[in-house]
């Protein structure tokens, strides 16, 4: 059966979705027909909902085999996206270990063109996306190493804390765009989003971020709030923004260097230093003293990393 799987994709040379794009890592697009997708033999997955905890059963077939068999094998992280904007953007590593589904039907219950979706089994249910339209194959890993890293609770305080900032209501906040002019070069750029939790986001200005909202919370946290994307793709409890070499980071995420480090592919060096700059000084500190140093952004305003 699985034999007749392939070689019926292979022989007729046509991809998943009518309308949906998949784009190789040399920049190649090729389309994909939705009703030939439907005819293939399907397999079952049982997934629980997090927001029910009720059994879910799906029906469709898994998408990294199609992809190899397609000759997509090259790649180092993968970006699909909806209609709305929902995007979902992961390592070739998360995209294998998350155990990828092309999903047809729910329950036994054939969805719509607009209710298919891909779902991971191993993921939140945050990186499953509906009604796929493009499908992008990047060599290029997340970004490298940052050349420089600045507070982003020093940046902050320079700036203007508003309330109900348009169009949010019931929030403060600081503009995004304020923040990203007043450090980084280039304001239409694509910027790096990390989490407390491990969770990672690239998001462009303006197509994401135009009138985008970092949320000062109650307890101090940050959550990046934007009119631009879906609510889904809201990101809470902030710690590190990257955009070419140049890094906001919060005292809370020093000691999570070498985990960010780790996510983000940086190039791994053993004897690594920290150059801090100081108002009047710059002073070297091992790894060690930079991870466990408290409250540093009252006494500095970046440092480097050699």
């Amino acid at each position: 059966m699985k034999r007749v799987f392939w070689i019926l994709l292979l022989g007729m040379g046509v991809l998943m979705l009518n309308g949906l794009d998949i784009t190789d890592s040399q920049g190649f697009t090729r389309s994909f027909d939705l009703a030939i997708a439907r005819a293939l033999p399907r397999e079952e997955v049982t997934t629980i909902s997090e927001k029910t905890e009720a059994e879910v059963k799906w029906q469709g077939f898994r998408l990294k085999p199609w992809l190899d068999a397609q000759g997509y094998t090259e790649f180092d992280q993968i970006r699909i996206q909806a209609p709305d904007r929902y995007q979902v953007l992961l390592s070739a590593q998360d995209f294998v270990t998350g155990d990828a589904w092309m999903i047809f039907s729910r329950d036994g219950k054939e969805l719509d063109d607009a209710g298919i979706r891909i779902i991971f089994t191993k993921l939140r249910e945050m990186n499953w996306i509906r009604n796929p339209e493009r499908i992008s194959l990047e060599k290029s890993s997340f970004m490298g190493r940052p050349s420089q890293f600045m507070f982003l609770d020093r940046v902050l305080k320079k700036l203007t804390l508003t309330s109900d900032p348009a169009p949010f209501k019931k929030i403060s906040g600081y503009f995004f765009i304020d923040v990203a002019e007043s450090c980084f070069e280039d304001g239409e750029s694509e910027f790096l989003f990390y989490t407390k939790d491990g969770l990672r986001s690239k998001l462009e200005y303006p197509l994401h971020l135009e009138g985008a909202v970092l949320e000062l919370k109650d307890d101090g946290s940050l959550s990046l709030k934007s009119p631009k994307i879906p609510g889904g793709m809201w990101l809470n409890q902030i710690v590190y923004i990257q955009a070419n070499d140049k890094a906001l980071i919060r005292d809370e995420a020093l000691g999570m260097l070498i985990d960010i480090a780790v996510q983000l592919n940086w190039k791994s060096e053993p004897d690594l230093k920290a150059t801090v700059c100081f108002e009047s000084e710059k002073r070297e500190m091992d790894l060690s003293e930079l991870m466990t140093s408290e409250k540093l952004s009252n006494r500095a305003t970046g440092f480097e990393l050699r």
